[in-house]
């Protein structure tokens, strides 16, 4: 089944029309049990924005928390859960724990879900920019620390290692707290009974 619901973002003066798609999976996609799948679509004038990238969120989980980082080199950057882009020809589960041993140190090889994806659009240097986000779940291991510091060695802009603080939040707390538009995917009825 797939539902549509149209929307202006920023006014009917910006030109930019928003098309959301929830898609509910048959047999052939992801099973019912693992939630719909989000699919965001940005149209101007007919044509269908493609995405700029393929990235990965990772909500990883402890009792009814949510792991997330800030980075305390960088205070104004908000507060975000693991995560990162594809690499040229990687898969996107691939990614999700590629990324989330660079980001958090931790090696994790079971657990893994794939929840679906959801586009995610913003401004950056007065261009927009879609990026397609594959969300993943992943339960925390007991003996994980409840708190440490992280360096990411090798940043995807090119740039020097960047210095992550990773703790837990309550999944609530957190939606009311994490940027970037990582906040969106918590509502998600699939993410919400992660957690509960």
């Amino acid at each position: 089944m797939l539902l549509a619901v149209d929307d202006w973002e920023n006014g009917a003066s910006s030109g930019w029309k928003v098309k959301t798609f929830v898609y509910f999976p048959g047999p052939s996609r992801l099973s019912c049990a693992q939630g719909p799948v989000f699919a965001r679509n940005i149209q101007k004038q007919g044509s269908v924005m493609i995405p700029d990238a393929e990235k990965v969120l990772i909500y990883a989980r402890r009792g009814s928390r949510v792991l997330v980082f800030d980075e305390p080199d960088f205070p104004e950057v908000p507060l975000q859960v693991p995560g990162g882009t594809l690499e040229h020809a990687e898969i996107p589960i691939a990614a999700a724990k590629r990324e989330f041993h660079e980001e958090t140190g931790l090696r994790l090889n079971e657990g893994w879900s794939a929840l679906g994806s959801i586009d995610y659009s913003f401004r950056k240097n007065g261009a927009l920019l879609c990026h397609r986000r594959h969300i993943f779940t992943v339960p925390m291991p007991e003996d994980a620390p409840e708190n440490w510091f992280h360096t990411e060695e090798h940043a995807s802009d090119g740039g020097g290692p960047i210095r992550f603080r990773l703790f837990f939040l309550d999944w609530k707390d957190a939606a009311g707290n994490i940027g970037l538009g990582m906040e969106m995917p918590l509502s998600w009825p699939a993410l919400t009974a992660f957690f509960t």
